[in-house]
């Protein structure tokens, strides 16, 4: 060999590693921005740990624990003995991947693969085109990835290749972020394709055709699916929708309509249910109602499924609005400040998603009620924030309850009636804005909003302790006390903490049916809000419900009792 082939040789070197290393990363940018991979951010930041790990020169040293703990943020006192959770998530990585290349060729005859029995990504050969490919049971061809090495400051294709290398090391899932259009970076609603809905009986045309649109109807409502409509009779393995519902119906005189809904990763009927099918078409869309409920709404089946997929993910977009309607419910402070993170950046990518906007209104008033100095009362910011929703698109039910909550906070009946009652008018398939809204007028002294709250219920298989409260005062300004103790004892039926608000309804339920220790054992949640005159005044809003309260409060002394009257002074 020449002095000349032996100075060329570790240049020629560096370039085949640049090249790999190069090819790794532009290959984990494919796949991150894949549709598959955008609604997995688990699946991402596994895939960018791993990468990255393997980049640095330690694919082969990884193992179970450091990827469960860094790469997927599991506590530091994980044990790998007795938890296979990483094994399981770099199991469905895999697949994942295998799934991604059956859609997308791989670029010039490589593929990125995770070998089994470890962790390391490696850039696999894959035989194309004529020419014999591995033989039965032997492993393809497998390009390593290369490592930095000091000899590669002599090549300027070196330079580019190290370059490559800190990315990586120092955090690949932001190089991708930089890589990838940042409208990319929001991750979208599942989809779900209706249809087609069958029938095996005679005379079932009409029948079939006033289903499929209060199911049409229905499925459209909410933002956390993009609807797909189908004609055909494909089998749902064919269709590349995340969800599929179906239907049949069955029999003659009394036909009766069976739905399927099925999840397409894996292939599975995650609900199903049947229902006689009335001949009347008010009857036929309320008996409808209940189904359609228990799929789309922020608890149903879909978000369930979703809340699992996604793992905990404050990703811009339908994450970020999954995980606001679980802080609605439960008012857990410390996602606070990650609920506004991640609605900014949904709203800095696509700025008129309006239940983003209405999201955000609804984080200003409880900041304005709840952290302000006493008490607040500064709602300029939420009512700005539920008008600018109510702009972006008026036919939102999410942005009419924005603006229906905010009016009902500053004591204006009229414009909370008036906006809730729109809202449940544009969206009838969400229990908590049906709830919410009734309490808005049970608190303005309108009773039509107990048979709302009282429907929410009924149709929510787990309603939360907050639809309870006003049924509560309702049942005791009518007299009804047992209705009431009744009432509070569903609020937390497993012994789950309460918030001070619904602690104060069971405390004031528990007193006023005589149970003076069950009383104080519930004002317990209440009392770091401070005196009983104040906590009433601060919780309940309608005057007749904080007498009512008050009153309970007294007679269990947990209040002090009222002054006696002065007596009377003889005229002269």
């Amino acid at each position: 060999m020449t002095e000349r082939e032996q100075a060329e040789k570790p240049d020629s070197a560096a370039e085949a590693a640049g090249a790999n290393l190069a090819g790794l990363v532009d290959e984990v940018g494919r796949i991150d921005a894949s549709a598959e991979f955008q609604r997995a951010p688990v699946m991402r930041r596994l895939l960018a740990f791993l990468a990255a790990r393997t980049l640095a020169g330690e694919g082969e040293q990884l193992k179970a624990y450091s990827v469960a703990v860094e790469g997927l943020g599991r506590p530091s006192d994980f044990d790998p003995q007795l938890d296979s959770y990483p094994r399981v998530q770099v199991g469905r990585l895999r697949r994942m991947i295998d799934a991604y290349y059956a859609q997308n060729p791989p670029v010039a005859n490589q593929r990125l693969t995770i070998p089994s029995g470890g962790y390391r990504v490696v850039m696999e050969t894959v035989a194309r085109g004529p020419g014999p490919g591995p033989a039965p049971g032997e492993e393809p061809e497998v390009a390593p990835v290369v490592p930095a090495k000091r000899e590669w400051w002599r090549s300027r294709a070196m330079a580019a290749a190290l370059l490559l290398l800190i990315v990586a090391v120092s955090g690949i899932a932001g190089y991708l972020a930089l890589r990838t259009p940042r409208a990319d970076r929001m991750v979208l609603a599942p989809t779900l394709t209706l249809g087609p809905i069958r029938a095996s009986g005679p005379d079932t045309a009409e029948q079939i055709v006033r289903v499929d649109a209060i199911l049409t109807d229905a499925l459209r409502r909410p933002w956390m699916i993009r609807l797909r409509t189908s004609d055909t009779t494909a089998a749902s393995s064919t269709d590349s929708s995340d969800f599929r519902l179906v239907g049949e119906i069955t029999g003659g005189a009394s036909p009766t309509l069976y739905l399927r809904l099925w999840r397409r990763d894996p292939e599975r009927v995650i609900w199903s249910t049947a229902l006689a099918l009335p001949d009347d078409p008010a009857a036929l869309q309320a008996a409808l109602l209940a189904p359609m409920v228990s799929i789309i709404q922020p608890n149903g089946v879909i978000a369930t499924e979703q809340r699992a997929t996604l793992d905990d993910s404050y990703a811009p977009g339908f994450p970020c609005l999954l995980q606001f309607e679980t802080y609605r419910r439960e008012r857990m402070e410390p996602r606070r400040e990650l609920l506004e993170g991640c609605l900014a950046e949904t709203l800095e990518l696509q700025p008129r998603v309006t239940p983003a906007v209405a999201a955000q209104s609804f984080l200003e008033l409880d900041r304005a009620r709840l952290f302000q100095p006493g008490g607040g009362r500064n709602y300029e910011a939420a009512e700005a924030k539920a008008r600018a929703a109510i702009a972006i698109n008026p036919y939102s039910a999410d942005a009419q309850f924005a603006m229906a909550r905010v009016a009902a906070a500053q004591g204006q009946c009229a414009r909370a009636r008036a906006h809730g009652l729109r809202a449940t008018d544009l969206n009838p398939y969400n229990p908590d804005i049906m709830a919410m809204v009734g309490r808005y007028l049970t608190q303005c002294g309108d009773l039509g909003g107990v048979p709302m709250i009282e429907r929410a219920i009924a149709l929510d298989p787990n309603p939360p302790a907050g639809f309870f409260p006003p049924l509560i005062y309702v049942a005791l300004r009518e007299g009804d006390r047992d209705r009431a103790l009744a009432l509070a004892s569903r609020m937390a039926p497993s012994g789950d903490a309460l918030a001070p608000e619904q602690y104060l309804a069971l405390t004031v339920a528990r007193a006023a049916t005589g149970d003076r220790p069950g009383a104080a054992v519930a004002w317990q949640g209440v009392e770091a809000e401070g005196r009983p005159d104040a906590a009433v005044a601060r919780w309940l809003r309608y005057p007749p419900d904080a007498t009512v309260a008050m009153a309970a409060l007294r007679d269990a002394g947990l209040a002090p009792p009222l002054p006696d009257a002065p007596p009377a002074t003889a005229t002269p």
